[in-house]
């Protein structure tokens, strides 16, 4: 036996009736840090009397200690989130909601109510830009680096939060540390996860404090200790969530969560202590509410957010700018979801089926405990019914099926630990093997497709299926030593991953696993990253030429057609958002100068497809200010085709005698 091999240079010598033990070899072993001497066991010693054999899978981390897994936690997620974290510009439309507002809120000092071009930003709520816009003023820099950083923040928050839920539902402390640390990285490495933890945007907030408050959920339910803690964790942790993003979040998971309490769960006590929750979210988040009813009423506040909730449950939208086609999304959208997990997307799968399956504790992989089959049932009705739940929602984005990811992290991360609790010896069924051997093409495919991509790309042209011009100038913008390292090292860890339906050696496989995740998705976003157009938003050189054409005047808009955001943000400037009549108003009593104004002037990418509306506006404001209109700018930025008039002075232009200047 390995374990006995260790204890023979530490026998005490002549053991035999009132002998002592050698002090010598006694203190040479406790130094030395083994495992205690213990006299020869006749031959009929029972088994059971001898020192526990490690027959089951996990060796590595069998010491795993809280500090150590949160070290490797923080290794694992710190580059992930980091890499290529403020490189370029935004060009991600919900991000750049939550930039122009952070911006108006250190330049201008709208802290209790963000602004939008100066105007309240009601549609949503204000936490994700006060935190960035702290770390803005504290830093006194407005950088993508310093208003996205706050988001790995939260990101960290997210993985610590899911590596506490696997310790809180494990029996075993031991295994509890590796089920939430192997959860918390799956979590980490799931691509469209990660790609919305990186931004500046509203998701990643709600999703953070929704999961902090879930560890408060579940230890209400699944611990016996500290249950007041876990109650105010809980209440704090869903009312910051809607503080960040409104109620719908934690509707997508508290929802689901209490039909398994109906389920699973009957006992009165942890009924009255998420009521208890509850009221402490109240009270977290509906002052800022009062406090807006109350300040802001001429903005009507109070319909804004009934008319956000319609637009949602009803496609009825209360944007006039707005594409249709945001809300005419399929019922089945969120089917995706099995690809937006990738690379885990096989164990995704296994985890939704395991609870279903029907076997004995002889059968691999090990059956759970209860505590943890319930728990994973949990985890199950989480993420079905928040799937459900968003798919009857008007409006759909991948976005929202943030607040998801960590329970399908949870998931995934059961399966592996069955895996680990076999002994090497053991036997797997033709379902697991075939678990493995996909898991493992999930890891093998893409570097083997990027690295045929880059010869093909060098040699020739890549065809459209391929990704073609696109993807040829990503993998040649991709520095060529590094991009070799990881796919290469990418490749042999899925390589290794497959031999394991050979060699049974699962504690080896989670440590691959990590490392193939990490690697791999380390790779992707170093690609994604290596797209030009992720490093120039398009509205950007326009918006400011168009702000540096104006000189010191002021670019004013109307309020139902005023530019897209990222022209708002790239401008570096507030546009005066005025309707006509006052417009006129302005330019009339300003004659001797130029006066511009930018409107949307089309919505369509493929043509200009020309606003009616927007075109009246101008002849309009031409009739009213005898000024001729003057096209200076022009362009497309994502969304809609936006135009920068001029209006010079007209010779004989004169002030109306009943014209003032109105207050600004």
């Amino acid at each position: 036996m390995e374990d006995s091999q260790t204890w023979v240079p530490c026998f005490w010598p002549n053991l035999g009736a009132g002998s002592m033990p050698h002090v010598p070899s006694l203190l040479h072993c406790i130094a030395s840090n083994r495992n205690p001497p213990v006299p020869k066991r006749r031959r009929s010693s029972s088994p059971a009397q001898l020192p526990a054999l490690r027959t089951r899978g996990p060796r590595a981390f069998s010491g795993l200690t809280t500090r150590s897994a949160l070290a490797f936690l923080l290794l694992f997620g710190v580059p992930l989130l980091l890499v290529y974290l403020g490189t370029g510009d935004s060009v991600d439309m919900m991000e750049l909601f939550n930039l122009v507002p952070v911006r108006e809120a250190v330049r201008d000092h709208h802290w209790l109510m963000p602004t939008l071009n100066g105007f309240p930003r009601l549609e949503k709520p204000p936490l994700p830009v006060w935190v960035p816009a702290y770390f803005a003023t504290l830093t006194q820099s407005e950088s993508l680096w310093v208003l996205r950083f706050p988001s790995l923040l939260m990101g960290l928050l997210t993985a610590v939060s899911v590596y506490w839920i696997g310790i809180i539902v494990t029996p075993s402390k031991s295994d509890g540390r590796k089920f939430g640390l192997l959860a918390a990285c799956i979590t980490l490495s799931m691509f469209v996860f990660l790609r919305h933890a990186r931004l500046a945007s509203y998701d990643i907030y709600s999703t953070a404090f929704l999961t902090l408050g879930m560890v408060g959920l579940l230890g209400i339910t699944d611990s016996t200790k500290h249950q007041n803690a876990y109650t105010l964790l809980a209440g704090l942790g869903i009312g910051l969530s809607i503080l960040s993003k409104g109620p719908v979040p934690v509707a997508t998971v508290c929802l689901p969560f209490g039909l398994y309490m109906l389920f699973f769960r009957r006992r009165p006590a942890p009924f009255i202590r998420l009521a208890v929750a509850a009221l402490i979210s109240i009270a977290v988040f509906f002052p800022w509410l009062i406090a807006i009813g109350h300040y802001y009423a001429e903005y009507h506040p109070w319909q804004v957010w009934y008319r956000e909730i319609l637009q949602n449950s009803t496609a009825i939208s209360n944007n006039p700018v707005q594409d249709p086609a945001d809300l005419k999304k399929p019922i089945f959208y969120y089917l995706q979801f099995f690809g937006w997990v990738a690379p885990h997307s096989p164990v995704f799968v296994a985890a939704l089926i395991a609870p279903f399956l029907k076997k004995n504790s002889a059968a691999p992989p090990a059956l759970p405990s209860a505590p943890e089959r319930r728990a994973r049932w949990a985890f199950w009705f989480i993420v079905i019914g928040g799937l459900i739940f968003i798919s009857c929602l008007a409006e759909k984005k991948n976005r929202y099926a943030m607040p998801l990811f960590p329970f399908a992290g949870l998931l995934c991360a059961g399966i592996w630990l069955d895996f680990a609790r076999l002994a090497k010896e053991s036997r797997i069924d033709l379902a697991a093997q075939i678990l493995l051997l996909v898991q493992a093409l999930f890891f093998i495919v893409p570097p083997i497709a990027l690295i045929a991509a880059m010869i093909w790309s060098n040699v020739g042209t890549l065809p459209h299926w391929a990704g073609g011009p696109a993807l040829a100038q990503m993998l040649h913008s991709f520095p060529p030593a590094l991009s070799f390292i990881l796919l290469a090292l990418t490749l042999a860890a899925a390589v290794y991953l497959s031999r394991l339906l050979f060699q049974r050696d699962f504690t080896t496989a989670l440590a691959l696993l990590g490392i193939t995740s990490w690697l791999l998705i380390f790779t992707v976003q170093c690609l994604y990253r290596a797209d030009p157009s992720t490093h120039t938003n398009p509205a950007r050189h326009a918006a400011e030429e168009a702000s540096a054409s104006a000189g010191i005047d002021l670019i004013f808009t109307t309020p139902q057609y005023r530019p897209w955001l990222s022209t708002l943000y790239y401008a570096n400037r507030q546009l005066p958002e005025l309707p006509l009549p006052t417009l006129a108003a302005v330019a009339n009593h300003a004659p001797d100068s130029s006066f511009f104004l930018m409107l949307v002037t089309g919505n369509n990418q493929d043509g200009p497809d020309p606003n009616p509306d927007a075109e009246k506006i101008i002849a309009s404001f031409e009739t009213a200010t005898r000024r001729q209109p003057d096209s200076i700018t022009s362009w497309f930025d994502e969304h809609r085709h936006t135009n920068l008039y001029r209006f010079a002075p007209a010779a004989s232009a004169t002030v109306p005698a009943t014209t003032t200047a109105p207050a600004r």
